[in-house]
């Protein structure tokens, strides 16, 4: 009998309004469902925050490249903090209000 290979749950850092910033196939995952570290939590809650600023501030437009560039970072230290059963990726925020290609800047096979 073949032995059953569990690939790892796939989880993605994508930004949304008023969200935790990570999503699985079934949607939004709030932040204590992990047991996140405090200080990785707020991180995320920053970033969100971020994202929103320029609804409310209009005339202070997102910075796409840096705002990107945190997402990524993101996605690193989650992948760190959650481990090889976790393969994490990132939806890239567009000049356009759209989402990119999703990329993995930590593959699941990367050492913890």
């Amino acid at each position: 009998m073949a032995k059953k290979v569990n690939s790892p749950r796939k989880l993605r850092v994508m930004a949304e309004y008023g969200s935790s910033g990570i999503w699985d196939r079934q949607g939004m995952i709030e932040h204590h469902a992990f047991g996140l570290p405090p200080e990785l939590a707020c991180h995320f809650d920053e970033w969100i925050t971020e994202y929103t600023s320029p609804l409310e501030n209009p005339g202070h437009p997102l910075d796409v490249t840096a705002f990107n560039a945190k997402g990524r970072a993101l996605e690193a230290e989650l992948k760190r903090c959650l481990g090889p059963k976790y393969q994490v990726e990132y939806a890239p925020e567009m000049e356009d209000g759209s989402l990119g290609v999703a990329e993995s800047v930590t593959k699941a096979s990367d050492p913890q």
